[in-house]
């Protein structure tokens, strides 16, 4: 019987870890093989790789880079006059990407203020669909990421998304990419996991 594949976003998940190189321990000691993460810019990619290697865990996605993050910059996809930085930031990422053996990557983008204003719908979507007509050439596409509405935590928490049902309907529409948990742990990461042993435990997913 076809399963999903569940992925660890290690930017989210486990943080009572310091680290990267030790979620990717973490996410494997709790019965993952895959990974993702937000940012892995400012971590030593030596260090990250060996830790991925030792453990026999795959990275399948990271995100482009953000931007000013102090200033409130979470991705630049749809910034207006920064397409040459976005374009750089596609760069870098393929160039980690490579490095890491990862096959995938998140083109960030979020609503832009200007002066104090947020900037119309039309501007950024123009911008957007042009960055990502420049990624397209160099990019894969199909990623799903999971987090229960509203508050983002657990698949099962409460919430208004049944995503035992959505896990059915992925497999039935035949995706065979990674799920990402990109959620909030509501406690500590490891008896947040219920969820995926219960999915395990009805698709004999082991």
């Amino acid at each position: 019987m076809a399963t999903l594949r569940f992925s660890a976003n290690i930017s989210w998940l486990f943080p009572e870890v310091p680290d990267l190189p030790g979620r990717v321990k973490a996410a494997s000691d709790a019965g993952f093989n895959a990974v993702e993460v937000s940012w892995p810019y400012h971590t030593d990619r030596a260090l990250f790789k060996s830790a991925l290697d030792k453990h026999g865990v795959k990275l399948v996605l990271i995100n482009t880079p953000p931007g000013n993050i102090q200033a409130g910059e979470l991705g630049l996809g749809a910034v207006p006059g920064r397409q040459d930085e976005f374009q750089a930031g596609v760069k870098e990422a393929v160039k980690w990407a490579g490095a890491l053996g990862c096959g995938r990557i998140h083109i960030m983008q979020k609503c832009t203020c200007r002066d104090g204003k947020v900037l119309c719908g039309e501007e950024m979507e123009k911008t957007f669909i042009e960055n990502l007509k420049y990624a397209a050439d160099i990019l894969g596409q199909g990623h799903v990421q999971i987090a229960q509405v509203p508050h983002r935590n657990e698949p099962d928490s409460p919430g208004e998304l049944n995503f035992m049902y959505l896990f059915d309907l992925l497999l039935e529409l035949g995706y065979q990419g990674y799920v990402g948990c990109e959620y909030k742990p509501h406690g500590d990461t490891l008896n947040g996991l219920g969820w995926m042993k219960n999915y395990q435990k009805k698709y004999k997913a082991y």
